[in-house]
């Protein structure tokens, strides 16, 4: 598919791109930046800058291949999804490179998993999108019924957008969120048998403000059940209002939804994004860099590389894990969660821990309803064995549960089960909690914190 985008303003180029479009929705990000003018007297200067494409389709299941969704934004972050993963609802994920430079370095500069002087070498930021709804408002209701409706793509009866036994003319005003250019709306009526309840009549009215109103077009005539309204002019609004002065049943006007359409047909949809969401069954995520990531950085072990994710409760980066491939110079890991990630020289440690599930959900519905907390400790030199304390606290220090009190752990591994619940056998609320695990190696103790997260 050949593009060529107008670029206007004093700095303009011309450029053609060839996508190949599958099933769903292709959006493709064209990010570009000013180049700083090379000195012309130096007889190698030259002018470049890579303009990155990203392509990211649809969640749609028949879309997915092998059950799963591979999405890659062409350069250093690639993520397999099980079809799945997802609420039914999340029908998008987008993810976007973040600058290293960008992040604050007051994020990290005191985290102790974190080698001091050093900085990220790659970030991520994913946003998964679930449907969400177009608020709107009716002049006329009845005391049962309120003015506020809700566009939320449902076409069947009943649905938000009912409406039965208002006085004419009523107003219905669809607030889109954005300014947004228009082809055609689709008007669904309820009809129950060969009854219909639609609109006979009625006027479109657009608006930038909510307040000041000009005509689009006047519709004279509706179908019984689904109407399809062609906007020549394509007007481009935030606010449509649907003034409708005749229904095809005096005095009782039913709609289930009014759909809109961009000028390239595309249904225009409200989506709410979510920064953090949990996973009904683990992503693999893979993380790529290079050697000029890691000077930029002031990385000094490579093989230190791990997966950070930021916890915006707590404000810090918590180590997640990862495994590294030195050859392809990639790191990866399966998450059961999408959040903001990064890629940090961690701080060795004896202690080694990991959960199964972090976030996990002891909701009963048999998904990731306990987790395992697997630690493997690397001094093993102690012949009398080491001594394990793993222990559950809330943000205000509280203690919620032990898990393990100095059970002796004599081979350099050991697994313990979290259910969710405290000391007195209670599901704990959702949220953040703390974890320490100190282990006691005769006059020695290490100690380790982490965050586990339980949700709903």
């Amino acid at each position: 598919m050949p593009a060529q985008p107008d670029l206007t303003g004093p700095y303009c180029a011309t450029f053609s791109i060839e996508v190949m479009l599958e099933a769903g929705v292709n959006r493709l990000s064209v990010i570009a930046r000013e180049l700083a003018s090379s000195d012309p007297d130096s007889p190698n200067a030259v002018d470049r800058e890579t303009i990155s494409l990203f392509y990211l389709p649809e969640l749609e299941p028949e879309a997915a291949e092998g059950g799963v969704f591979t999405l890659s934004d062409g350069d250093r972050a690639t993520v397999v999804i099980p079809v799945d993963a997802f609420d039914e609802h999340i029908t998008k994920l987008q993810f976007f490179s973040v600058p290293p430079e960008a992040v604050d370095p007051l994020s990290y500069r005191g985290n102790s998993r974190i080698v001091k002087g050093t900085a990220p070498v790659v970030v991520y930021r994913f946003e998964a999108l679930r449907q969400g709804v177009f608020a709107a408002e009716a002049t006329s209701a009845l005391p049962d019924q309120p003015p506020t409706f809700a566009v939320d793509g449902i076409l069947e009866s009943p649905s938000t957008w009912v409406a039965g036994l208002v006085p004419l003319p009523v107003s219905l005003t669809i607030d889109l969120d954005v300014r947004r250019t228009v082809s055609r709306i689709v008007v669904h009526a309820n009809a129950e048998g060969g009854t219909s309840f639609g609109p006979q009549r009625a006027t479109l009215l657009t608006s930038n403000d909510n307040e000041n109103f000009t005509s689009v077009l006047e519709v004279t005539a509706f179908d019984d059940r689904a109407t399809t309204i062609e906007l020549p002019t394509r007007p481009s609004a935030r606010y449509f209002r649907l003034e409708i002065t005749e229904s095809k049943q005096a005095n009782n006007l039913q709609l289930n939804e009014i759909e809109f359409f961009d000028v390239s047909g595309a249904k225009i949809v409200s989506f709410d994004p979510f920064e953090y969401l949990i996973l009904e069954r683990p992503a693999l995520l893979e993380l790529a860099y290079r050697s000029s990531d890691l000077m930029v950085a002031n990385i000094r072990r490579e093989s230190d590389l791990k997966v950070f994710a930021w916890d915006a409760s707590a404000q810090e980066w918590q180590l997640v894990g990862g495994e590294i491939d030195l050859n392809r110079q990639v790191v990866r890991m399966e998450l059961n969660f999408i959040s903001q990630v990064a890629l940090f020289q961690a701080v060795p440690s004896q202690i080694q821990a990991a959960w199964s599930f972090n976030p996990f959900s002891p909701d009963g519905n048999g998904i990731a309803d306990r987790t395992r907390l697997t630690i493997v400790n690397h001094n093993t030199s102690h012949i009398g064995g080491t001594e394990p304390v793993v222990e559950i606290f809330d943000l205000h220090n509280k203690l919620i549960r032990t898990l393990v009190n100095q059970t002796v752990m004599r081979s350099n591994t050991m697994s313990v089960e979290w259910d969710g619940r405290d000391e007195a056998g209670e599901i704990v609320n959702i949220g953040p909690y703390i974890y320490q695990i100190r282990l006691k190696s005769g006059d020695q103790v290490e100690v380790r914190n982490g965050v586990i997260v339980v949700g709903k």
